[in-house]
């Protein structure tokens, strides 16, 4: 077996409940065959008629016909290499999966009883405590390092229990001008508020390909020590330690993510500890591999979520029918 497949077969996976879903009945049989080639780790199904036999590969593969950059691979492999390429002729497909996962967790999120909202600026989320200039300034959506070192100082001041607004002002009207492509400030996918407890969690998606070139190697490696460990635990009959650890790749992407979205949260915090903003929030990183599996931030979002319907059904059991409380909940949760 290839780096890639061992990765494959060992990825916690939930795709094989499509096949078991009775109700969906619009998968066409192109798309049934497409699905299974990724459930089983197969070639892709070839359409382009240009397939070749290419020395790194075991089986003939196709190529894609557009042009090219310096780090993208023109093959159309099992290993997600081209899709994560960043080749043209993919940015649509990519662009549209992850509107796909945004819009399922806002659907089933509004479907819960929670406040949704998609894309909220950094000027709603901190209620206009900070200009739109100042938010641009503090998270912007991409600088240089002696930027972010700036900006961090800045923020460094407003976590501080007494904040010298003055001196704020001066630092920030020294900041370096911003490229007008990347003056924007950034924005989270969405903001899910719990009813229940006027959480809001800011949610940030991403899809990653846990078997592509980038990351086969690191991902190889952690998956064999998972495998040791699971056969050393066999053998002594005691509990694996490592069972629940998530992909090393999916727990590295998840970082970026919250260290991207660190000077964001780091103002919010301050604004909670000072009472100005009521409301308490947590930043989630939602990462899904293709191979199916979820980053452990995303995974306890999703309970959280069903923990949400459980507690509007609670208030409103009319909600459930024609179901019971407790299989209205199952049923959400399957959905889901």
């Amino acid at each position: 077996m290839t780096k890639s497949d061992v990765i494959s077969f060992n990825s916690r996976s939930n795709i094989n409940l499509v096949f078991n879903e009775k109700r969906i009945r619009n998968l066409s049989n192109e798309q049934f065959v497409k699905l299974t080639t990724i459930f089983l780790g197969l070639p892709p199904t070839q359409d382009r008629g240009n397939a070749v036999e290419v020395d790194e590969f075991d089986y003939p593969v196709e190529s894609c016909m557009t042009v090219h950059g310096k780090h993208s691979t023109p093959y159309l492999d099992a290993n997600g290499d081209h899709h994560s390429g960043s080749c043209p002729s993919a940015a649509a497909s990519v662009s549209q999966r992850h509107t796909n996962l945004t819009s399922v967790l806002f659907k089933f999120a509004v479907e819960a009883g929670a406040i949704a909202k998609r894309e909220p600026s950094p000027y709603n989320l901190f209620q206009g405590l900070l200009s739109t200039g100042q938010c641009a300034s503090l998270s912007p959506k991409s600088t240089s390092a002696d930027y972010k070192s700036k900006a961090k100082e800045i923020v460094d001041l407003l976590s501080q229990a007494t904040v010298d607004k003055a001196k704020i002002a001066d630092l920030t009207s020294k900041m370096p001008l911003l490229d007008p492509a990347n003056s924007g400030s950034l924005r989270v996918d969405l903001a899910i508020v719990n009813p229940s407890n006027q959480k809001v969690n800011l949610i940030d998606g991403s899809f990653i390909h846990t078997s592509c070139s980038a990351y086969r190697d690191s991902e190889f490696k952690d998956v064999s020590k998972r495998l040791e460990s699971a056969a050393q635990a066999a053998k002594k009959k005691s509990t694996e330690p490592l069972r629940w650890d998530p992909s090393l790749t999916i727990a590295s992407k998840a970082k970026i993510k919250v260290d991207k979205y660190a000077p964001v949260m780091q103002i919010l915090k301050f604004y909670e500890r000072s009472s100005s903003i009521a409301e308490t929030h947590s930043f989630v990183p939602f990462i899904v591999s293709s191979l199916g599996e979820l980053s452990k931030e995303a995974f306890c979002l999703m309970e959280e979520i069903v923990a949400m319907y459980r507690y509007r059904v609670s208030l409103r059991e009319e909600v459930a029918f024609p179901l019971l409380p407790n299989q209205a909940v199952a049923d959400f949760r399957f959905r889901f």
